[in-house]
């Protein structure tokens, strides 16, 4: 959680050094980045910088929540639809656009998964139970199963999906995501 004083500074400042330490932290991991030189990349004093946060782990989390947070601007609220074909359109829709923003930011495109998933963060399992919910309401996703359980599978999937398509965009070839909604009618699909 970033310090009171890093609140007050400018949006451009702010933008400068999440975009300092976002460079960082996927090149190297969380580990293998140095706190000291994300501050001098900034160009801010040491003593400056510990104003804003009070060491690597806070900037690393104002990072995957500055992520988080422009990622769920791109999905916005999942809007409930009345037909088969309407939801799956949107879930499509909404995918591609999100993978069309992450292909733009290959830095959010790495921290990606652990912003969101490993985030708990109460937005994305709210979009996420409310795509659920409706699939459960228009009869497409299964509703004899614990809620949790769907959402904690749907999670897993979402997150193998992810990895799927790293190691497929950076070997070189075309995504067929016809695959993937099948598998995911799968999952879902009631018995």
């Amino acid at each position: 959680m970033p310090l009171p004083r890093y609140t007050r500074l400018p949006v451009e400042a702010q933008q400068k050094i999440i975009n300092t330490a976002k460079v960082h932290f996927s090149q190297n991991g969380y580990s293998g980045a140095s706190y000291n030189k994300i501050i001098s990349d900034t160009g801010i004093s040491k003593t400056s910088f510990y104003l804003y946060f009070d060491g690597k782990d806070d900037l690393y989390q104002e990072v995957l929540r500055s992520i988080r947070y422009q990622l769920l601007e791109v999905l916005g609220h999942w809007k409930t639809v009345e037909t088969e074909t309407e939801f799956w359109n949107s879930l499509k829709l909404k995918s591609t656009e999100l993978a069309t923003y992450l292909e733009q930011r290959p830095d959010d495109l790495k921290l990606s998964q652990i912003a969101i998933f490993e985030s708990k963060s109460d937005i994305t399992n709210k979009w996420i139970y409310d795509l659920i919910l409706n699939g459960q309401q228009i009869g497409i996703i299964r509703s004899d199963i614990d809620l949790e359980l769907i959402f904690y599978s749907t999670i897993s999937f979402f997150q193998a999906i992810d990895q799927w398509t790293l190691k497929v965009l950076s070997s070189g070839k075309t995504l067929n995501m016809d695959s993937v909604w099948s598998l995911l009618k799968g999952l879902w699909r009631p018995i």
